[in-house]
């Protein structure tokens, strides 16, 4: 078994109250995509004494953009819409958080045993 992120290494999902032919493939984060994201959401502002002063963007966009592979959803003119921060950025709320919560689930760490069968 390959120690690299491939582009098969995706799931499908689905969300009940979306239309039948409606669905987001979700992608295992690579560590380019996932420093990506979080760069997009820590900017480290300065440091004062010991501590580091650190801003903290809103984090769904970036979440959404590194976890979604594609999808199925269709623009107003009925063709698939691209998946970018724009298109993103028109989601509902209750569509992206499901969205999000799918995509960490998917990319939570590896507990021990699925380590050693890994």
């Amino acid at each position: 078994m390959s120690r690299f992120v491939t582009e098969a290494d995706v799931k499908v999902i689905h969300a009940e109250w979306w239309d039948e032919a409606e669905t987001v493939t979700v992608r295992r984060y690579n560590i380019a995509q996932r420093d990506r994201m979080h760069g997009e959401i820590l900017h480290v502002t300065g440091a004062v004494g010991q501590l580091t002063e650190v801003e903290v963007k809103a984090a769904q966009i970036p979440v959404l953009l590194a976890g979604i592979a594609e999808w199925t959803f269709e623009r107003p003119n009925g063709k698939v819409a691209p998946v970018n921060q724009q298109w993103i950025g028109q989601l509902p709320a209750d569509d992206a958080d499901f969205i999000a919560k799918e995509i960490q689930e998917f990319n939570k760490a590896r507990s021990p045993e699925e380590q050693e069968k890994f």
